[in-house]
């Protein structure tokens, strides 16, 4: 090779590093003054799907817009059009039965279980958990259930405000296991402390009851005033369960079909 050559190709593998090392600075430089996105304190349990559409099943045809979708028969318990906060359980009670709490806008959720709920309020949400000597989470039926010796749980009151973010964490009472159950008697007034701290909310929920008829064999989901709100074309309408938030922003429905909640914004 002549010398000429190896100039050239020594010049041709320079100006290839040289577009490579430009491409890949351009990648790794940091996006200075960029905002930070805020991130949810859990995992969704399931992305929103689109409008009017379930993940499965017939879609449906609905005044409303489909927000978001779970598996299993869930019914809403609260909701706030304002603060797009929405609480939902599953339909089965009992503790460990689960709620969750859902922001569907930025798929924030926050989980608690009867005998530790998560409650929506007009100031904030507050997660109910029970800890161990160790302070480990526990669940609610290990406290209200005795397994061996009686054991001492802690009740905390995790405290968020509406945007998601935990704000404050307070113990709010220790518990040493009976024969006896706590809840009603001890656990409950403690819990409903806090809870009027925050501006009010309900643990049994303001759930209302919506009306489910058939209609040439579609699952019609009537409101309170008779008005049609959602139609499940298909589907059987004795296996239908529909809850509204007590202002009426938020709508749950179980479908047979599909085996999931769909939840609606009106």
């Amino acid at each position: 090779m002549t010398m000429k050559r190896k100039v050239s190709v020594i010049g041709l593998l320079l100006a290839l590093l040289m577009i490579l090392g430009a491409c890949g600075g351009a990648e790794d430089k940091p996006n200075v003054g960029a905002a930070e996105t805020p991130q949810p304190t859990a995992e969704p349990t399931q992305q929103p799907t689109g409008p009017g559409v379930a993940a499965t099943g017939t879609p449906a045809v609905t005044k409303g817009k489909l927000i978001y979708t779970m598996d299993y028969d869930l019914g809403i318990l609260d909701g706030s059009g304002e603060s797009g906060w929405l609480v939902t359980s599953w339909l089965a009670k009992g503790y460990g039965t689960r709620y969750y709490a859902i922001n569907p806008v930025t798929g924030q959720v926050v989980e608690g279980e009867e005998g530790a709920e998560v409650v929506l309020c007009a100031n904030g949400l507050v997660r109910f958990v029970w800890k161990d000597a160790d302070g480990n989470e526990v669940s609610a039926d290990t406290v209200y259930f005795i397994d061996g010796e009686p054991k001492t749980f802690d009740l905390y009151a995790q405290i968020y405000g509406l945007d998601g973010v935990l704000k404050e964490e307070r113990k709010i009472l220790s518990w040493t296991q009976t024969s006896e159950d706590p809840y009603f008697t001890v656990v409950l007034p403690e819990m409903n402390k806090i809870i009027s701290e925050l501006g009010g909310g309900s643990i049994a929920g303001n759930e209302l009851v919506l009306s489910v008829t058939d209609d040439n064999g579609d699952a019609v989901v009537l409101g309170l005033d008779g008005e049609e709100l959602i139609r499940l074309a298909g589907v059987d309408a004795s296996e239908v369960y529909a809850y509204s938030s007590s202002d009426g922003s938020f709508v749950s429905v179980y479908r047979p079909d599909s085996d999931q909640t769909e939840f609606y914004r009106f």
